[in-house]
């Protein structure tokens, strides 16, 4: 619901609200209407959106900003489109990336560190500390085998996870191992 106020009351000014004040408005209104989803991911778009991912939280001393470089952003939906993760469906005048079932359940069940852009850009980051020598491999190796490490011992399984999942086999039996 939306509620005016005539400019010139004292109560106009809603900066100064606390729990159980009344209001008198003038006027009350319902608006009922519909929702529309966000657009679909085009090929431009999604490049478009993987160059400015993560921009605005990244280091300005950052090389590279975004997923991916130019050159590997076209082959990374090339990727994602081959392995099953998105499909391109033709619509009437673009093509839209669409996420498969697989795509949609794999953001599911991925823990959110992973998802984000700020750890390519920082990977990215330690990367060019590698090239310049200031920081050694090894070291950048270990910092990933520890947050695997980490990801693995302190990972949640998610309620019904196994349905987003399915394998297509006949269930023959528990594994004595589970």
């Amino acid at each position: 619901w939306k509620a005016y106020l005539k400019a010139d009351e004292p109560d106009s000014n809603l900066t100064e609200l606390y729990e159980g004040q009344i209001l008198n408005p003038k006027y009350i209104s319902v608006t009922e209407g519909k929702t529309t989803p966000p657009k679909h991911f085009t090929e431009d778009t999604i490049l478009s959106a993987m160059e400015k991912a993560g921009a605005k939280d990244m280091p300005d001393e950052a090389e590279r900003k975004g997923l991916g470089t130019p050159a590997t952003r076209a082959s990374i939906i090339e990727k994602l489109v081959s392995v099953g993760f998105v499909t391109r469906k033709k619509g009437q005048k673009t093509v839209n990336l669409i996420p498969d079932g697989i795509g949609a359940s794999l953001i599911t069940i991925l823990p959110e560190e992973l998802q984000s852009p700020l750890l390519t850009a920082e990977w990215e980051q330690q990367l060019l500390l590698i090239e310049k020598g200031e920081m050694k491999p090894d070291e950048f190796m270990l910092a990933i085998k520890n947050m695997v490490e980490n990801l693995v011992k302190n990972y949640k399984v998610i309620d019904g996870a196994e349905v987003l999942f399915p394998s297509g086999r006949t269930v023959v039996g528990k594994c004595p191992r589970c």
